[in-house]
């Protein structure tokens, strides 16, 4: 219960208006952006919640024009993976994440819908 109420209180101390994310996502994450990714596909939902296309992990997500924060909800925490991040296009967003142990990485979200060879994890420096 508490991993909900932080996310709601997240999103309703940020914004509650949502951009239109609605539709299905391509997630390449890296743990210590070492070029060793990993990949999911999430479906969005425009009410600020989406879930893994397989069922599991599920959350609450944030796109308040160029930022959007992404809360991951898991079954084996009480506290989310927070992924960070700014929109390079309209359809990708880049940034950073960390997880409740304190191991933290980079991302690269995609519109499925958009998807080609070029969309591939780059490191972000420092």
């Amino acid at each position: 219960m508490k991993k909900y109420l932080l996310g709601l209180s997240l999103l309703a101390f940020v914004n509650t208006s949502f951009a239109d994310m609605s539709g299905e996502w391509s997630l390449k994450y890296d743990y210590n952006c070492d070029g060793t990714s990993a990949d999911a596909r999430y479906r969005f939902k425009t009410d600020g919640t989406w879930k893994r296309v397989d069922g599991s992990p599920h959350g609450v997500y944030l796109d308040s024009g160029n930022m959007l924060i992404l809360l991951f909800y898991s079954p084996n925490s009480d506290y989310p993976t927070t992924y960070s991040g700014r929109k390079e296009s309209f359809d990708r967003y880049r940034g950073i994440m960390r997880n409740w142990d304190g191991t933290s990485g980079c991302f690269t979200l995609t519109k499925s819908d958009n998807l080609d060879s070029e969309n591939q994890i780059e490191h972000i420096e420092n």
